[in-house]
């Protein structure tokens, strides 16, 4: 087979070599390619598809490659570069656009959303670093939200299955704060992504209750083959209506009046904190905005990280309670 044939996987074992050392001379780039390939290869075609790496435009890797002739070794400019994070060419990313368009039928399913949207993510992160400067680090230019992804995603498709076809479902669980596992049975309703984590909403076989579970604080999945029938009728849109997050407690629905100052309204007005947000009032000073929902700990936890711009005009309770953590707060910092 030509050596041209053997480009890309030329291309990658060099990527390789330049991504776990700091230097990497020609000699030891021929020996590797040569015995991975088991084939001849020349100094001048390793030449070639290194000036390719940062040159060709079909190719688009734009690789930092430079080269430091009192060492006699090349090295990526950029430590973090490698082409894994952006080796989509032309056609691949003609292809990933129109799988993003095909998911875009799904379009009322949120889950749909945010796989053409990552699909979208990828494909600008390719461009816009193409338009990037070989000699320029990305990093001085831009930055991307770095997530780590959660443990217990992996419990996502049999759960998804286990929901679909009501199964009889046992998993092994361990709380916050608590060294021990628990056995539950239970019939999976629901799955739902909050603040990056995914929770399961499911209905225990023994006392019939509505159970919320982190899946990364989930320890074993095993869904059976029994199907249940006649459980609980669970409706998401009505169980979260008037929800903060992914608490629901059973405590009648409260009509929460907050006052925003100046510095926080425009973030307030464009992008509401609840489905159920309605302004109360705007001055030049402040806006108050209205929502009804069910108190919760995330109900406090939002309101506190916005603090000291926003207030609590009622109910007189949750201001209280508020004050009284603010207090404790500041007495924490005195010690």
């Amino acid at each position: 087979m030509p050596n041209t044939k053997n480009q890309t996987f030329r291309i990658k074992i060099i990527d390789d070599l330049l991504t776990r050392n700091k230097w990497v001379k020609t000699t030891r780039i021929k020996e590797v390619i040569e015995s991975k390939l088991i084939e001849t290869v020349s100094l001048r075609t390793i030449q070639k598809d290194i000036d390719d790496m940062k040159n060709d435009t079909r190719l688009g890797y734009n690789a930092p490659i430079i080269y430091n002739k009192g060492r006699g070794a090349f090295c990526y400019e950029d430590e973090d570069y490698t082409i894994k994070n952006f080796s989509l060419r032309p056609e691949e990313i003609t292809a990933l656009q129109f799988y993003a368009e095909c998911l875009q039928a799904f379009s009322g399913y949120k889950l749909f959303d945010s796989f053409s949207s990552g699909i979208k993510k990828v494909i600008d992160g390719v461009q816009v670093r193409n338009r990037i400067k070989t000699s320029t680090n990305p990093k001085t230019i831009l930055q991307t939200d770095s997530l780590i992804t959660p443990v217990g995603h992996e419990y996502l498709e049999i759960l998804v299955h286990a929901i679909d076809d009501k199964l009889k479902t046992e998993i092994t669980y361990r709380q916050y704060g608590s060294n021990e596992t628990q056995k539950r049975i239970l019939i999976p309703l629901f799955l739902k992504e909050y603040r990056n984590r995914w929770y399961l909403l499911s209905q225990r076989l023994d006392n019939k209750e509505l159970r919320t579970y982190a899946l990364d604080r989930i320890k074993t999945v095993n869904v059976t083959d029994e199907t249940l029938t006649g459980g609980y009728d669970f409706k998401p849109d009505e169980y979260f209506e008037h929800s903060f997050g992914i608490t629901t407690p059973d405590s009648p629905i409260e009509t929460i009046v907050l006052r925003f100052s100046t510095a926080e309204s425009a973030y307030i007005t464009s992008l509401p904190i609840h489905p159920t947000q309605t302004i109360v009032k705007r001055t030049a000073k402040y806006v108050t905005i209205s929502i009804r929902v069910m108190l919760s700990y995330e109900v406090y936890d939002f309101i506190l990280s916005k603090t000291p711009e926003v207030k609590v005009m009622a109910p007189a309770k949750v201001a209280k309670a508020i004050a009284e953590k603010l207090k404790k707060a500041a007495d924490f910092y005195k010690n």
